[in-house]
């Protein structure tokens, strides 16, 4: 049997950036901030892929993010 998730709602792009947020408010580091986006990935609309894999390419992902925290602010 397959691992399946326990429910079968997508992420939002919403909830990608909470998760991103929270790894770098506990962890602080880039490496942890790609880690968690590469986690989500899977789990969001095939649309939101190519947005979320830039993010993790993007060098400095912690400036961005930021950057991205305070548009939703």
């Amino acid at each position: 049997m397959p691992n399946r998730p326990i429910s079968s709602r997508s992420l939002t792009m919403f909830d990608v950036i909470l998760c991103m947020a929270l790894a770098q408010r506990i962890h602080g580091t880039d490496a942890a901030i790609k880690a968690v986006a590469h986690r989500c990935r899977d789990k969001v609309q095939a649309s939101l892929r190519p947005q979320i894999a830039t993010l993790m390419r993007t060098p400095d992902v912690r400036a961005v993010l930021a950057k991205i925290l305070e548009q939703i602010d």
